[in-house]
């Protein structure tokens, strides 16, 4: 069980910053030293299997919630509620992208330590999900491995809508494929827009989506488990995303083609 505790004061001299990115611009909102991380944010400590090195841990360190209040504490009402995505950001270039609703449900954290000693190489904030001692969060469909990176350096705040705004349907009449959209955008962005995973225009292709009606998500390791309606869901949203996207594009260049064949 996952709960507080203080901890001790450390050696570490880095530090770590949180931003707003609105409308193409950065807006540098707290940051912090190690030691104000640790001794001045309620810290969190639970045993945790490392999805890299496979072993379970204890870990300990600052609570992301707390953070994120802490960060948001100087925006105004209206301004926090256009912030529905917190990214933790490496100084290596990974990232995790995690709903804002996810991180006030569940006590994530950024572990300091592990085992109470130095997370080495992977310090000196290290992201933590209560997967293995919150059974829970399980349940959420998410790509729980993916939550945990190393060497975290920044918290950076968005809007979904806003950041990704090319994967939104313009038409919002079906219920399925609204659903379909919410999980790619919650749960598949790391992998395929930023990762290694074909783009949505690429998966909405009618083979690749009916291959993933047919058969499933392929098995990879760190995607989160899809039940069945996840998959019609998926399905009904890439097919309505190539209709008003690949589809479209395509009929308009063998049009223009036409045209100017016709002249």
């Amino acid at each position: 069980m996952t709960s507080a505790t203080a901890f001790g004061a450390g050696s570490g001299t880095e530090s770590l910053s949180a931003v707003w990115k609105h409308e193409g611009e950065s807006k540098a909102l707290k940051s912090w030293s190690f030691q104000e991380a640790m001794s001045g944010t309620q810290q969190l400590t639970s045993q945790e299997k490392d999805p890299l090195t496979g072993k379970v841990s204890q870990f300990k360190g600052p609570s992301l919630s707390a953070l994120v209040d802490a960060a948001l504490k100087s925006l105004t009402p209206g301004e926090k509620a256009q912030i529905d995505l917190v990214i933790l950001k490496s100084s290596t270039g990974a990232q995790a992208l995690i709903p804002r609703a996810f991180v006030v449900k569940y006590p994530l954290y950024l572990a300091t330590s592990r085992d109470l000693k130095s997370l080495g190489s992977h310090g000196p904030f290290y992201s933590v999900a209560p997967w293995t001692s919150n059974s829970a969060i399980k349940k959420e469909g998410m790509s729980l491995e993916s939550l945990f990176v190393p060497q975290i350096s920044q918290i950076e705040f968005a809007n979904y809508r806003e950041r990704y705004s090319s994967l939104y349907l313009k038409r919002r009449a079906d219920p399925a494929a609204m659903r379909g959209e919410k999980l790619f955008v919650q749960n598949c962005l790391s992998c395929h827009t930023s990762g290694p995973g074909a783009s949505v225009a690429d998966l909405s292709e009618v083979q690749k989506t009916r291959a993933l009606a047919t058969s499933g998500h392929p098995r990879i390791k760190g995607a989160p488990q899809l039940g069945e309606k996840d998959v019609r869901s998926l399905t009904s949203y890439l097919e309505a995303y190539h209709t008003e996207n690949v589809a479209s594009q395509t009929g308009g260049a063998h049009v223009q083609a036409v045209s100017q064949n016709s002249r």
